[in-house]
């Protein structure tokens, strides 16, 4: 308990006063940053998924891993970004225990999405590099 008291009262008479969220640069400069990559991200994955959807040709394997790293980009995108330059510019958060779970579920569900789809990815590189003709050795 006593380390506990040290920690609080060194918290307490820091050196730092509290500065007002309205007088910080980061209240200002970190959501002009998020709505560039929210825009610049929604566009950009958007934009892949469209030309996925409407070109047969670009239906492969190599480019199916790609859609799925671009879909999880684009679930980040709209359930997190918004919420998270959020918590830059109040002190407090303003949508509840749900949203919160939500938006971390949506985060934690992307990066899953994205590590397996790059190792996916990566082990079809392989093999397409280390045996070129494997689908032509295959027999049905």
């Amino acid at each position: 308990m006593e380390e506990y008291n040290e920690t609080y009262d060194n918290m307490m008479n820091s050196s730092e006063p509290f500065q007002p969220y309205y007088e910080r640069p980061e209240t200002y400069i970190v959501p002009l940053v998020f709505a560039l990559i929210f825009v610049i991200g929604v566009v950009g994955n958007g934009t892949l998924v469209a030309v996925f959807v409407r070109h047969k040709a670009m239906r492969n394997v190599p480019n199916t891993y790609i859609l799925s790293l671009a879909l999880a980009d684009l679930l980040v995108i709209i359930t997190c970004v918004p919420f998270t330059s959020i918590v830059y510019t109040v002190e407090s958060w303003p949508w509840g225990a749900t949203v919160c779970r939500i938006s971390e579920a949506a985060k934690d569900v992307s990066i899953g999405v994205s590590v397996f789809t790059l190792t996916a990815l990566s082990a079809d590189r392989y093999f397409a590099i280390v045996d070129p003709l494997r689908k032509l050795h295959a027999t049905g």
